[in-house]
């Protein structure tokens, strides 16, 4: 550590299952803790790093912590056997828990998510700390929106009931509970009565607008990107950047260009991670082949030269209960980007979709509904007299600049 750690109240044992070499540990876990060490913020980081993402990321993220006052405790990933290896992990969670809490004198216990906020509870309990539930979503139901828990399975119904019996108490005993979306607390306060609504915080999942900069990036550094993955520069681009999983609506996003190809000439880039056949077999199922599709994956550094060279990104989540509160990571980076996107109404993007230009959501997945967005975006986007205008990546700002996520986890921690 740089600083002595004589501190307490500066002290932060911040607890994720993702690891920060994962895409989400780039881009919504360490730009947040960077940013508040920097406020004068002593962390201890408790992840668990898969295999693949720590050879391909590690030297960055040493790169980003080093000399700073970040402690990074790396724990293996384990994936099998399913349901017994996320106990080990939270075992091996606890342990290292209550031994940094006690050995530095850890007054504040930040968890990201469901998992370790068990751990966060149990400690809540046992130490006394202060709890911050950083809840995100509504985890339990996301798994079974998203079809990963079989509800017809009895281990699985077991699970996501234990986890919804959790989830009451962690909302109970939590200090701070954050969220993504302003309809989750709403959700919360309606469902809760016992939960003060000041205990609540809305913080959307927040991009680095400085990093996200559409003007660091030349027309020349395009056209290069552009020949260097065979992308053809006369076509309107689709972009999706993001994960194959199971809560992306791919049946309606690739449905989506089909239409748009057939009143525009255009060519699909999809920037993914995750399991690749996903989109091999809807390349299949869509007929679709190079000609007019490009896919591959990128790092969180080349991110905003992929995202620089789309005319349009989309952006399909499964409807759903838990699909009241995501606040999706990549819809702030292509605004930030200055890029209009296609969406639907989930969480609190139809309401952001009246305060920032350009935006399109959709209230379902007809054939009709994606012609009308088709026809708004071919007079709003293509008719617009000043092509440089930056209203969009303007308005973003207001509500997604990761400056303003690190002033208002500033402010619970200091409170705290």
């Amino acid at each position: 550590m740089v600083n002595q750690l004589n501190n307490n109240s500066k002290k932060v044992l911040y607890l994720t299952y993702d690891g920060l070499t994962d895409p989400v540990g780039q881009s919504q876990i360490l730009p947040y803790i960077v940013g508040l060490e920097e406020k004068g913020y002593i962390f201890f980081i408790i992840s668990f790093e898969k295999r693949n993402n720590f050879t391909k990321n590690r030297k960055n993220t040493f790169l980003k912590i080093q000399n700073k006052n970040i402690k990074w405790f790396r724990l293996k990933y384990h994936k099998n056997p399913p349901v017994l290896s996320t106990i080990l992990d939270l075992a091996l969670m606890l342990i290292l828990s209550i031994f940094l809490a006690i050995r530095y004198k850890i007054k504040i216990i930040h968890t990201r998510s469901y998992v370790p906020s068990l751990i966060g509870l149990k400690l809540k309990e046992m130490l006394k700390v202060k709890f911050i539930f950083d809840m995100r979503g509504f985890w339990a139901d996301e798994r079974v929106d998203g079809k990963i828990w079989n509800m017809n399975n009895p281990l699985y119904k077991l699970i996501y009931f234990y986890f919804k019996y959790k989830e009451k108490k962690m909302l109970k005993k939590a200090d701070v509970i954050i969220t993504l979306t302003q309809v989750a607390k709403n959700y919360i306060i309606e469902n809760y009565s016992q939960i003060k609504p000041d205990r609540i915080n809305v913080i959307p999942c927040a991009t680095d607008f400085n990093f996200f900069d559409p003007d660091k990036i030349t027309e020349k550094q395009k056209e290069e990107f552009k020949k260097k993955y065979n992308i053809p520069t006369s076509k309107f681009i689709l972009g999706y950047c993001g994960s194959t999983n199971q809560w992306y609506e791919f049946d309606k996003m690739f449905r989506f260009f089909q239409l748009l190809d057939e009143e525009i000439d255009s060519f699909l880039v999809l920037s993914v991670y995750g399991d690749i056949s996903t989109i091999k077999n809807y390349l299949k199922k869509f007929n679709l082949n190079s000609n007019k599709v490009f896919y591959g994956t990128f790092t969180y550094e080349e991110m905003p030269m992929v995202i620089s060279i789309i005319n349009l990104a989309i952006l399909f989540i499964k409807p759903g209960y838990s699909k009241n509160s995501p606040s999706p990571t990549k819809f702030s980076e292509f605004t930030a980007m200055n890029i209009p996107v296609v969406c639907n109404s989930i969480g609190d993007l139809e309401k952001h979709s009246q305060l920032i230009p350009n935006i399109y959501c959709v209230n379902d997945f007809s054939d009709e509904s994606f012609k009308n967005i088709i026809s708004k975006l071919k007079q709003n986007y293509f008719y617009r007299e000043d092509k440089n205008d930056k209203t969009i990546r303007n308005m973003s700002r207001r509500i997604y600049d990761l400056n303003l996520a690190i002033e208002k986890y500033l402010h619970i921690y200091s409170n705290l």
